[in-house]
């Protein structure tokens, strides 16, 4: 029989100070299934113990220890000792919960945590009508999930104070409730990072939905964009000092940081010409000197700097090139600082290890994150191609799918691939075992709304 460490009544768990509060408490409570009294002591130094611990000598990000005693976690910083400390207690297995005889039991082994990505990134779309518990949700479980950093992209759900109309006014969210979601990542010791896109998709929606948000609400602001509305009239002096209205107030709003992502995709409509090409040259180099300037690092989508002659390969071949030819692409390139981070998004590149955009941005210099989507073959060929190049790290991207089909449970296929596990198919018993993951970190308190995924979270994502 496998040895466990027994786990019943009360636990002490000693930990540093700087972990603990009301959050990572009731995540640990929910993950050893409420079974038990839980109280905590301080920690001298960055570790985390319970029962008779052992502890381990640190040689990675860092090490899980279990006897039959006790357990001891190590971790490099905080963050990465809340990751080992989720990690260990996800395991935790359920043997008696009968009220008042309630059990847990923790295997016994040792790992040493070393994760072949180490910035593991998510970008999440806050759309309208999806409320705000969701969001919550979603960021503490991208935590447990082992996510270092979190990109919310606002789609007319951020109230400026700038210009009322960059919001929907019957469904958006106030300062202070965006606030709240960033309040659920910090205490989790999950980086967030604001996003404006500053070139494509000025309608703040999916091209296909038909929504404009500041056009539905004020066509006389039509001055502001293309003829169609798509592309920001990024040459216009007042819609540049906008830009940095909006960034001053998101970096307001989100507090220190180490990055800002200023999106630049998809300029499907723009009218590309000599004259044309050097001004969005131009116009993206002074944006992210902008970001640098003001203390981040810009991190910019990587369409518009890649097409198939740039690669190499042939039409349809899987890869996504906005840009309209190859000169064009080099010269944008060309345009941007070194220090800035190129998001390689490609979502069905399934058999190419590396990426050939990827080993296109590394030849050209560039820091580079690698951007997958819901295709399972389409993930494992960008986890491989992220550790072949010593890319800078993952984005898993989810976009206006994410209720929908399934698609949420990526996160947790994503997280077995970090962390060196085989990931689990978007098979029924996989899904029933991750919402009852999910109802072990979320404490609904009997809301139907703020319980697991509701049916206006799909509806609303897949309308917006």
């Amino acid at each position: 029989m496998n040895k466990q460490f027994k786990i019943q009544g009360k636990l002490e768990i000693i930990i540093p100070e700087k972990c603990i509060n009301d959050k990572v408490k009731a995540i640990i409570e929910g993950l050893l299934f409420h079974s038990v009294s839980v109280s905590f002591a301080p920690a001298e130094s960055l570790y985390i113990g319970m029962g008779e611990y052992e502890p381990v000598e640190l040689c990675d990000e860092g090490v899980i220890s279990v006897t039959e005693r006790g357990a001891y976690i190590a971790a490099k910083d905080e963050r990465a000792l809340i990751n080992c400390l989720f990690l260990l207690l996800r395991d935790v297995v359920a043997d008696e919960l009968d009220f008042g005889n309630e059990r847990v039991l923790l295997p016994v082994g040792c790992r040493h945590i070393a994760p072949p990505i180490k910035r593991r990134m998510v970008h999440f779309c806050i759309v309208p009508g999806v409320a705000l518990s969701t969001y919550q949700k979603l960021i503490r479980l991208a935590a447990v999930l082992g996510y270092t950093h979190i990109v919310l992209e606002f789609w007319g759900t951020f109230r400026y104070d700038c210009l009322q109309e960059l919001s929907w006014r019957d469904c958006s969210f106030t300062k202070d409730e965006v606030r709240l979601m960033l309040n659920e990542a910090r205490a989790l010791g999950v980086g967030v990072i604001p996003m404006v896109n500053h070139f494509g998709h000025a309608s703040a929606c999916r091209v296909g939905y038909g929504k404009h948000v500041v056009l539905d609400q004020n066509p006389h602001l039509s001055h502001l964009f293309s003829p169609d509305g798509w592309i920001w009239r990024f040459e216009r002096p007042d819609v540049r000092e906008l830009f940095r209205q909006m960034r001053r107030e998101l970096c307001e709003v989100f507090g220190e940081g180490e990055y800002f992502h200023v999106g630049f995709d998809e300029g499907f409509s723009y009218k590309f010409d000599n004259d044309s090409v050097r001004a969005l040259a131009d116009y993206m180099g002074d944006v992210c000197r902008e970001v640098i300037a003001a203390g981040r690092t810009p991190m910019l989508w990587g369409d518009q700097f890649l097409h198939e002659e740039t690669l190499g390969i042939g039409q349809n071949n899987g890869y996504e090139g906005n840009a309209p030819d190859a000169e064009t692409a080099l010269t944008l390139l060309g345009a941007i600082p070194k220090e800035s981070i190129i998001c390689d998004w490609q979502y069905v590149v399934r058999k190419d290890v590396p990426w050939k955009s990827a080993q296109f941005f590394a030849e050209n210099g560039m820091k580079t994150l690698i951007c997958p989507w819901t295709d399972a073959a389409g993930f494992n060929t960008a986890m491989l191609t992220a550790q072949n190049l010593d890319c800078y790290g993952i984005m898993h991207t989810t976009w206006d799918r994410l209720f929908s089909e399934g698609n949420v449970n990526t996160l947790f296929y994503a997280h077995d691939s970090f962390f060196g596990r085989e990931p689990r198919a978007q098979r029924v018993g996989n899904m029933i075992a991750n919402a009852a993951l999910l109802r072990r970190i979320w404490q609904s308190d009997g809301s139907y709304e703020r319980s697991g995924w509701g049916l206006s979270d799909f509806k609303n994502n897949l309308s917006m």
